[in-house]
């Protein structure tokens, strides 16, 4: 049988070592030592050559293709080159290999990792190998693939098998018992199993090598916890990879994916597009004018951007057309393309169940158009200065292109920034409060640049991470200083009370979000400082979200965020929640995208002028102007006119309790020696209570 190779002089070489192991009835051991020095000297370079694993792979290892029957892996595919390239630069560390691979549909991985874990196990003595498949149907199909290279290698190179069963188990030894003292053989053995029938074969054994195939399938993570990573060897011969698309949101394989991704297990993520198989391309019928949609614009900058890959109209029509297959299949529904297909991020492969919140089809549009890595990563704190000011401490660091930015729940990246703050914009901030407990939920602030006019609201920087209440009042007000002294909306409930006492009372920032009963006629103004989230007020957030999604009024980059968006959902018809994943990232950008424009002359229907961080008006309790550019950190200032202490109101009719009327008006509305406004509304700098007092009696 002619097996087409890369190197097309070794058949004939082939041919004339084959013709000797038929001369000698098929007995290798006295084939063998027929052959010429000349013969004897070709196989010990071959031999050599093979321990190279591309040239074993192009030029030996056999399988059965699609289009042109049995071949080499020559050439590789796109994808096949890109696991490949990850692996020798994994081996060159000289550690142990552990890859976890997402994928698209029918990329070749399969096959080159069974060429790979074959040739580790033909190559290396007392080598185990295991490969589990999703059932007994897969796992017989794998070890056909394992069968048909061994059958296909040239006699002098396959090793003896002294073991075999039917699409279980082949052991590579000698089977003559005596010879077995002297000359051992490999010692090496190849299992195979199905996931969903595993009875333990790998306890007990040290494992070499392991192929885990489509593992979104599998029926749990046990069988990987109880029985097959304790037995991996964690020797520097070791290669371990498991392969799957993506099934859903619930199940280990979303998890497994996102912690590798995050860095907390020691399995190295590689995610392969749709696009890197050429075969995913579609001719243009004759006479047909393509024009790329506005997305499939999208889709091919950020590919081009982020993989340096150039999406031909081809490629474009034929996902197209598949995404319409999908959605005629599944009632209009096309999200099951992107399990299948995913291209833009490994995020899109990873499909929620239920009624999404959101607008899943806008959702994947931002995924494909704004969504980018952060330009910077690293922490915030709130220090004092030596004339005992509160300023912010920023320590972060340039986030190189492609570089994996570790997990943003422990300390030192939980801070990521998009676009550092400019001189006379607007920011908003919103903070979303846990309990901080190491394995439950995480704090979140959302920064936001507020847009002028009609241009979009954007996210600038996300804090993300696990930290106590309290000490998380001084990151949000690090944030705040940072960008220009924006107002903050704390979500008050539970211990979100906590933060925001450290906030207002402690820390006393400036420029705090402050609560209105969205249930009364006239939007009362109550006495509470921060955000709260009840019944009425969630649905709330919610819809004013959406509509900023779904009218493209704000510029998302967090990839997480819409990740947490896709899977925030109604299932049963009960209420908008994150289903397997959390949802703190998509509550704080809720609670900052309603609460920026819940002011008046903020929103979508003007624009919001940009001011200088110190423009700030000051009055006295007389009426005089004191300065227009203020210090706001001076509180022992006087009136300059009659030296009686003064109060403060920010020129920009924010909805704080530093705004004590809530009008366009931006001077006081009454006179010393009428009754003055509710107490609530002013901020009295360095008065005693006995001249409050005095001061109400006037």
């Amino acid at each position: 049988m002619e097996i087409r190779r890369r190197d097309r002089f070794l058949s004939e070489e082939l041919e004339l070592l084959n013709a000797r192991y038929e001369e000698c009835g098929g007995d290798s051991a006295f084939a063998y030592s027929k052959l010429s020095k000349f013969e004897v000297n070709f196989i010990d370079e071959e031999i050599n050559r093979c321990f190279d694993f591309r040239y074993y792979a192009e030029n030996y290892h056999a399988i059965n293709s699609k289009r042109e029957g049995i071949k080499t892996l020559y050439p590789f595919f796109d994808s096949q080159e890109i696991f490949y390239t990850k692996i020798c630069e994994l081996q060159r560390l000289g550690q142990p290999i552990q890859v976890i691979v997402l994928k698209a549909r029918q990329l070749g991985l399969s096959t080159i990792n069974e060429a790979l874990i074959f040739h580790r196990t033909i190559f290396t003595e007392g080598c185990n190998t295991l490969i589990v498949a999703q059932d007994p149907g897969q796992a017989d199909y794998l070890f056909n693939m394992t069968r048909l290279a061994y059958d296909c290698l040239p006699w002098w190179m396959r090793p003896e098998a002294r073991y075999e069963q039917n699409a279980r188990y082949l052991g590579f030894d000698r089977r003559d018992e005596h010879m077995r003292i002297t000359r051992p053989g490999l010692r090496s053995a190849v299992f195979v199993e199905a996931a969903n029938k595993m009875t333990g074969v790998a306890v007990g054994k040290g494992l070499t090598a392991l192929h885990m195939s489509e593992l979104s399938l599998w029926p749990d993570a046990k069988v990987l916890a109880e029985q097959i990573f304790p037995t991996l060897s964690k020797t520097p011969n070791q290669i371990a990879v498991m392969e799957s698309t993506a099934r859903g949101r619930n199940n280990f394989w979303h998890e497994l994916w996102k912690d590798a991704q995050d860095g907390k297990i020691p399995w190295i993520p590689v995610f392969i597009e749709f696009f890197r198989l050429k075969q995913y391309s579609t001719v243009i019928p004759v006479g047909m004018t393509f024009e790329r949609t506005k997305e499939e614009i999208a889709l091919a900058e950020k590919v081009k951007e982020n993989s340096n890959f150039t999406l031909t109209d081809e490629q474009l029509y034929w996902r197209r057309t598949e995404m319409q297959t999908f959605a005629t299949l599944n009632r209009g529904d096309e999200s099951k393309f992107y399990q299948e297909y995913p291209g833009a991020s490994s995020y899109e492969a990873f499909q929620g169940s239920g009624v999404c919140a959101f607008n899943k089809k806008k959702l994947q549009l931002i995924l494909e158009s704004t969504c980018c890595p952060p330009k910077y990563y690293g922490e915030i704190d709130l220090k004092k200065d030596k004339s005992d000011r509160w300023y912010p401490e920023v320590r972060i660091k340039e986030a190189k292109k492609g570089e994996n930015i570790p997990a943003a729940e422990g300390y030192g990246a939980r801070l990521l920034v998009w676009e550092a703050p400019k001189e006379g914009e607007r920011y908003y901030i919103a903070g979303d409060v846990a309990h901080g407990v190491y394995g439950g939920d995480y704090s979140c602030a959302q920064v936001i640049r507020i847009g002028h006019g009609v241009h979009p609201d954007e996210q600038v920087a996300e804090w993300h991470g696990w930290i106590n209440p309290t000490p998380y009042g001084d990151v949000l007000c690090a944030l705040g200083y940072w960008y220009n002294s924006a107002e903050i909306a704390i979500e008050c409930n539970d211990v979100g009370q906590a933060t925001n006492a450290r906030v207002m009372r402690v820390l006393e920032y400036p420029n705090l979000f402050r609560w209105k009963h969205y249930d009364k006629i006239k939007n009362f103004i109550t006495d509470f400082m921060g955000w709260y989230t009840n019944v009425k007020t969630r649905d709330l957030i919610i819809a004013k979200f959406r509509e900023y999604i779904d009218d493209g009024m704000v510029v998302i980059r967090s990839e997480k965020l819409i990740d947490e968006c896709f899977d925030f959902s109604s299932v049963d018809d009960s209420r908008f929640e994150g289903q397997s994943t959390h949802d703190d990232r998509v509550f704080a950008m809720m609670i900052a995208i309603f609460c920026s424009h819940d002011s008046e002359g903020w929103g979508t229907d003007q624009a919001a002028p940009a001011i200088n961080k110190q423009d700030l008006e000051i009055f006295c309790l007389c009426g005089h102007t004191k300065d227009r550019h203020g210090d706001r950190h001076n509180k022992t200032a006087n009136c300059q006119d009659c030296g009686c202490p003064i109060w403060r109101q920010r020129g920009d009719f924010a909805n704080t309790d530093f705004s004590p009327i809530f009008d366009r008006n931006s001077r006081p509305t009454h006179h010393p020696n009428e009754d003055p406004p509710p107490s609530d509304y002013l901020l009295w700098d360095e008065m005693g209570s006995e001249q409050v007092e005095k001061w109400k009696t006037l």
